[in-house]
């Protein structure tokens, strides 16, 4: 199990690092059948080409559900950003291309 945290509502695939391997949001509403945890925002980066090393970032931890969202490159300097929207709130993670040791795309085999 990469996570546990009650009340898990939405997962992204993403690649933000443009290496063709996919990073995971993950958003949870929290507070989920009376366990603990509240909304948070996840973003879990593969450490290796094979998925069996993660490093998990909180992205957000403000109390934005990650209800719903989106990935695209918004402001046009080629990263993928991140919107996530919830409770009646949008917010736009800037991606400024911090995520460091990103594996590289395996070959494809088909």
């Amino acid at each position: 199990m990469l996570l546990e945290n009650a009340g898990g509502h939405t997962l992204w695939p993403v690649d933000l690092t443009g290496t063709g391997v996919d990073s995971l949001l993950l958003g949870f509403v929290g507070h989920y059948n009376n366990k603990p945890g509240g909304p948070i925002l996840y973003l879990l980066h593969p450490l290796d080409r094979d998925g069996e090393q993660w490093e998990t970032i909180i992205l957000d931890d403000s109390g934005l559900p990650g209800e719903d969202g989106t990935c695209i490159d918004f402001n046009g300097d080629g990263r993928i950003d991140v919107v996530a929207a919830g409770h009646n709130r949008v917010k736009i993670y800037w991606n400024e291309g911090k995520v460091e040791d990103s594996p590289t795309s395996k070959p494809s085999t088909r």
